[in-house]
């Protein structure tokens, strides 16, 4: 098995402190902002056990102006350290009523993009269609290594 190095940090944080093109690919899967601010959810939700922990112990809900603008200075550092492509997972959110697509706030050209077919997916607030799928995409360079 290849050595590895696991750093845990702030990623940015982490990644200022690293040469340019010190790494050879970047898989990452950001959060998504959609985290509940209350732990009193209502339905199915209710009495959750999960969103208490997820209201107390995990902060995801930015103002979507920051959020995007964490998001784009996350990738451009990715993409700084990264000599290879840079993976991002990512999915359509909805803000009043509106679809908010990721590469309409990311701004760098896409070298590929994969479909993730999660086989099925459950409706939370049953007003959309419930999607099955994520998008993964491809920013940055090719590189080729054995």
């Amino acid at each position: 098995m290849p050595e590895f190095t696991l750093i845990e940090g702030d990623c940015l944080e982490v990644m200022r402190g690293m040469a340019d093109n010190s790494v050879d690919a970047v898989v990452t899967s950001p959060p998504y902002n959609t985290l509940p601010t209350s732990p009193n959810g209502s339905g199915m939700h209710k009495h959750n056990a999960w969103l208490q922990k997820a209201s107390d112990g995990y902060f995801d809900q930015r103002d979507e102006a920051d959020y995007q603008a964490w998001i784009r200075d996350v990738i451009t550092e990715c993409l700084r350290v990264c000599s290879g492509l840079v993976w991002v997972n990512h999915k359509v959110r909805y803000r009043s009523g509106e679809a908010v697509h990721p590469v309409r706030f990311l701004p760098f050209p896409i070298y590929a993009e994969v479909v993730w077919d999660r086989g099925g997916s459950m409706a939370l607030n049953c007003k959309r269609f419930a999607p099955s799928y994520e998008m993964i995409w491809a920013f940055g360079k090719r590189r080729y290594w054995n």
